[in-house]
């Protein structure tokens, strides 16, 4: 299903969707993992806790808005666990 970006992102945040992508393809997700472009951004590890790829989320200017977007839209009890490798 195509989504725009916001409610790609709630659709991933309350798994409300298997899988989604916006019209151009440039954010996805499939299961836990959420995708800027195609490459692994978040991982969802447990309930409200999630993996960031710190070295992606850095990768370009669009990445780094993905990367804001999906954090602002993420309940404030969330986990965020950077990912150094």
């Amino acid at each position: 299903m195509s989504y725009d970006y916001t409610t790609l992102i709630r659709s991933y945040v309350n798994k409300s969707a298997p899988d989604g992508t916006t019209a151009q393809g440039r954010m996805s997700f499939k299961g836990d993992t959420l995708y800027s472009y195609e490459s692994k951004l978040f991982q969802r590890i447990a309930p409200n806790t999630y993996v960031l790829d710190v070295a992606i989320s850095k990768y370009s200017v669009t990445t780094a808005k993905h990367t804001n977007r999906i954090l602002r839209s993420m309940p404030s009890s969330s986990n965020h666990l950077p990912n150094l490798y």
